[in-house]
């Protein structure tokens, strides 16, 4: 059963397309409310400063005087901290583009700016900025000169393999204050998606809004691709599901017919489904029929959406293991080749704490990807082997 304090929130930020939603708020608010655990959560899924905007309007009566004073300071810190993101992304954007570099910034203040046409209402910690693969090393050097340093080091065969097997590189300003990532693909390469697949750099769009001005993609790209990002990180956060029916919202032009075309070509259809789908039962999201139709003709889809609200809801606080984590990237994919492709991927792709001390000249880089099932067999052979007698033991006491 959800805790009050859960549903609270999950009512207040679907309170503005659903009018019974407000008056449970109301009742809500008239009983106790365990404020810090409030505060607690709603800081932990990225929506602090929408909470905000509900509760300082008609319910400021309802919410004690201090627990408002904590909403509205933490929304002035949040505003001016993205405030000089959003300056600094601004500053590194006109620096790459005038270099010849096309880059496309998302999530962060360009997406806040995008969908809530205020970047105080999003809460973020770094900036996100899309290149093409060909411009990582010239687009890193670029941000280099500004007093950014990376955290890896791309030289020689290990750039090659990086560049490969990842999707970003991170960089820290020399002050420690500002974090970024310089991505070529939305999700790593043993994701199986590729923003190749959605011709990302034809398709991208010039963008002004009061905050910043920017390349951005389509809708219907950028649905999809917050819905993979939500896969790839199993909706952990409520802010990721709030972005995807807010973007329904203000887009009732969405070509969903060329969506589903997308969706199909990338394998990314039940990640799509699955993130229109806690958008709808979260916060009302109101679908086409023939979407609809679509979300009840795929059952795992469903079971899938189901888990994540559990889990968002705590009615399963059981810990995400390891088993778990790729049993849901296993199942959210539709189609057999994507499912045996991310097998083959996942135990060939290195992880950097893996390959980084490995320096190697380029003809020896091949080498890497023999060793690697060796190295993935004995850091969970053994917890497998454990795994596998506990059910057969579990099985044979109750044949």
């Amino acid at each position: 059963m959800m805790r009050p304090e859960e549903k609270l929130l999950h009512l207040a930020l679907r309170c503005g397309v659903d009018d019974r939603a407000g008056r449970e708020i109301a009742a809500l608010l008239g009983r106790p409310v365990d404020w810090p655990r409030l505060v607690e959560i709603a800081s932990a899924h990225g929506v602090m400063p929408l909470l905000y905007r509900v509760f300082q309007g008609k319910y400021t009566h309802l919410v004690p005087r201090e627990v408002l004073s904590q909403f509205r300071l933490a929304y002035q810190n949040n505003t001016a901290w993205n405030l000089l993101l959003t300056a600094e992304l601004q500053k590194i954007v006109n620096r790459l583009e005038s270099n010849g570099i096309p880059c496309i910034p998302y999530k962060g203040p360009a997406l806040a700016s995008q969908l809530y046409g205020d970047v105080a209402l999003r809460q973020f910690v770094d900036l996100d900025i899309l290149v093409r693969r060909r411009d990582v090393l010239k687009g890193r050097d670029l941000i280099a000169a500004m007093g950014y340093e990376a955290t890896a080091d791309l030289e020689g065969a290990q750039a090659l393999a990086f560049k490969h097997a990842y999707n970003e590189l991170a960089m820290v300003r020399s002050d420690g204050q500002v974090h970024l990532e310089l991505q070529w693909e939305a999700v790593p390469w043993n994701f199986c998606f590729t923003l190749e697949d959605l011709d990302v750099w034809r398709q991208r769009r010039p963008s002004v809004t009061k905050d910043m001005r920017f390349d951005a993609l389509p809708p219907e790209e950028l649905l999809l691709i917050l819905c993979v990002h939500g896969t790839k990180d199993f909706w952990a956060r409520l802010i990721w599901v709030c972005d995807v029916a807010e973007l329904v919202r203000r887009h009732p032009e969405l070509d969903w017919k060329r969506l589903k075309a997308l969706a199909d070509r990338t394998g990314g259809r039940r990640m799509l489904l699955v993130g229109l789908r806690l958008a709808r039962d979260l916060f009302g999201t109101v679908l086409p029929e023939d979407v609809e139709v679509m979300i009840q003709e795929d059952p795992m889809a469903g079971r899938l959406a189901r888990w994540v609200k559990d889990r968002f809801c705590g009615v399963d606080e059981s810990p995400l293991d390891f088993y778990k984590k790729y049993a849901f990237y296993f199942r959210i994919r539709e189609r057999t080749q994507d499912r045996v492709e991310y097998l083959f991927r996942m135990v060939i792709t290195g992880l950097l704490i893996e390959w980084r001390p490995l320096h190697m000249p380029r003809s020896f880089l091949p080498l890497y990807y023999m060793l690697r099932p060796f190295r993935l067999a004995k850091k969970h052979g053994i917890t497998l082997l454990k795994r596998g007698q506990a059910t057969f033991s579990e099985r044979t006491l109750n044949a």
